[in-house]
């Protein structure tokens, strides 16, 4: 017979008047029914892991502290070898001698992941809470939490028909004769924490038919698109609806619907995508905007290249942290010789020592123009990413002096600051010379190792500019995507903007970075599809980086905008993780017109 274990965990309870926010958190190893192993990525250094099938954890706990209620467990759970595709994780619940029902999961990813592994109502409380597993072998089990959902029964609403209705949880439910609002509650933020949630509904059907049920969420008042589900089963069913990120603080919540007729509505429920923790950086961006951000800090550039007189406004800087104490910044340097209007550009490096803030420009140029693939004779707007064995990857806008015009080309470098070689033109455009894969970035796909570039694409016919993303099936430095006009590569774009929008004409520079569980991308945008008009910075997020329609903006975009009309005064965002926190970098030539002392970055605080 299984031992039973002291368990000590970590108990958030946020007592108020109305309800209380409540999370028990527990490290797996001190609930442990398999094998304690290091691991450098759990959050507590060790996880648990199986190598037969068997019990992972068996966590015991009272709920003398818990409230009667519906509840959801999750794991901080990853496989434990890229050999291993999948496998199965099975809890057990029981409250006293009582067992919960609970089902068998999948696990797929190989990054440390929150997965809500199993959920249950708990109708009474005093007895003890046992949470304990039979799973496949291959998993490494990090962290436990239990959270209470946020359950509002229908007849709570505003705005609705209240009616008898012995199948529901409650004996009563909400419906409508006519198309309308069924619901329109103001969930207690008492009961909520800053993260991400969805939104259930438990819903029927009146007469069997298939009836729409639509959903949105107003945070601050500001409605979210309608998410709508047909619903013709005339048992009730938990349906899953919108999702949201909350800010926390002064924030409101309002869930409402329009929906058509003969449904029935039992309750709304709140379920958190991840246990409450500290909201990570992107995160925070991404909930809160503006208010996310700390001070603006103005970044130094010290130095001047070798063969140029004074260092000349950087552009688009794209910051890469080498290692505990050295960062690097690549940035690009006019070279136009004098009397001549034939731009030219060169790709150079610095590095600091303090965090990011300020670097030393490095007296050679990272690639030496011309170069290699039929002589590269400009280079410019680049994008570095470190990778996991060392070397440096880079993209950037280039020209080739015959074949490619603006292109997206791509290099390496086994450091980062010798022997960089330029290998490839994963995009190259043969139009007119407006036309351009311009300002791109590469990244990576965290699980499946799929490899994607973005990139901007003006295009004079329709006056915008428009982001595209294009998978990389042969990896950055073979295989190409060409094309002679943007209506060539329509598949590859992301949605342009609403007008009227901030960023309806223009939507183009910016990096992607991962963080638990989602790829935040950050970009620049404007009214106008060249250098005019009002630009600002946005952010969007996907936990499904390869489909482009999974991209969801921020509510709170743009979270950086140009006080004037008339330039392309704030671009190319820049978001980086360095020591000192996450970062996001741009240039602000409005600051400092006519200077070198354009680039500035903010940190982002996590809620």
């Amino acid at each position: 017979m299984k031992k039973y274990m002291v368990l000590i965990a970590s108990l958030l309870c946020l007592q108020t008047a109305q309800a209380a926010f409540t999370q028990l958190t527990v490290e797996a190893e001190s609930v442990a029914g398999g094998t304690i192993t290091s691991d450098a990525r759990a959050s507590g250094g060790s996880v648990v892991s199986r190598s037969a099938d068997g019990i992972y954890v068996w966590w015991l706990t009272d709920t003398s502290t818990m409230s009667t209620g519906s509840y959801s467990v999750y794991a901080r759970i990853a496989l434990n070898s890229r050999s291993i595709s999948q496998a199965s994780f099975g809890p057990a619940i029981f409250y006293g001698t009582t067992s919960l029902p609970a089902s068998a999961i999948t696990v797929t990813n190989h990054e440390y992941a929150w997965v809500r592994v199993a959920s249950f109502d708990l109708t009474q409380i005093g007895s003890q809470l046992r949470v304990s597993d039979w799973s496949q072998p291959g998993l490494n089990i990090d962290k436990l939490a239990i959270v209470k959902d946020v359950t509002i029964e229908a007849e709570l609403a505003t705005s609705a028909t209240i009616v008898t209705d012995a199948a529901a949880s409650g004996g009563r439910a909400v419906t409508r004769s006519t198309p309308g609002n069924y619901s329109w509650w103001l969930p207690a933020t008492s009961e909520l924490q800053p993260g991400d949630y969805i939104v259930y509904g438990l819903l029927a059907s009146s007469d069997g038919a298939a009836h729409n049920f639509g959903e949105s969420v107003a945070l601050d008042d500001v409605a979210s698109e309608i998410f709508s589900v047909n619903v013709s089963s005339t048992g009730y069913q938990w349906v899953q609806l919108n999702s949201f990120v909350y800010a926390g603080g002064a924030q409101t919540v309002r869930i409402g619907d329009y929906s058509t007729e003969k449904l029935k509505l039992d309750k709304i429920r709140l379920v958190r995508r991840t246990p409450y923790e500290r909201m990570s950086g992107a995160q925070a961006l991404y909930a809160a905007g503006s208010a996310a951000l700390g001070a603006r800090e103005q970044v130094v550039f010290n130095g001047v290249p070798n063969g140029l007189s004074a260092l000349k406004d950087p552009g688009r800087v794209s910051i890469v942290q080498a290692n505990a104490t050295t960062t690097y910044a690549y940035f690009r340097q006019e070279l136009t010789p004098p009397g001549t209007s034939n731009y030219v550009y060169q790709i150079y490096m610095a590095s600091s020592t303090d965090g990011g803030k300020t670097f030393t420009v490095f007296p050679n140029a990272v690639i030496q123009l011309p170069t290699a693939l039929g002589s590269v004779i400009k280079a410019y707007d680049q994008q570095v990413t470190k990778k996991a064995d060392g070397s440096y990857y880079m993209v950037f806008e280039g020209v080739l002096s015959s074949g490619c015009n603006f292109s997206s080309m791509s290099a390496s470098s086994p450091d980062g600051v010798n022997n960089w070689v330029v290998k490839n033109v994963p995009v190259c455009t043969t139009g007119v010379s407006s036309l351009g894969a311009s300002v791109p970035n590469y990244y990576t796909d965290v699980e499946t190792n799929a490899e994607y570039i973005q990139w901007g694409t003006i295009d004079d016919t329709t006056k915008t500019t428009r982001r595209y993303q294009y998978p990389l099936a042969n990896g950055l430095f073979q295989g190409q995507l060409s094309f002679s006009s943007a209506a060539q590569i329509q598949a590859y774009a992301f949605p342009q903007a609403a007008a009227g929008t901030w960023e309806s004409n223009n939507n183009s520079a910016g990096n992607v970075i991962y963080e638990d569980g989602y790829y935040y991308m950050v970009y620049d945008g404007s009214t106008d599809y060249v250098c005019n008009g009002r630009w600002g910075l946005g952010v969007r997020r996907s936990n499904i980086p390869g489909t482009i329609s999974s991209w969801t903006k921020s509510a709170k975009n743009p979270f950086i905008t140009a006080v004037k009309t008339d330039s392309c005064w704030v671009q190319y965002p820049d978001i980086v993780r360095l020591p000192g926190g996450l970062y996001v970098y741009y240039q602000n030539t409005e600051a400092n017109y006519g200077t070198n002392m354009t680039i500035f970055r903010h940190r982002i605080i996590p809620n």
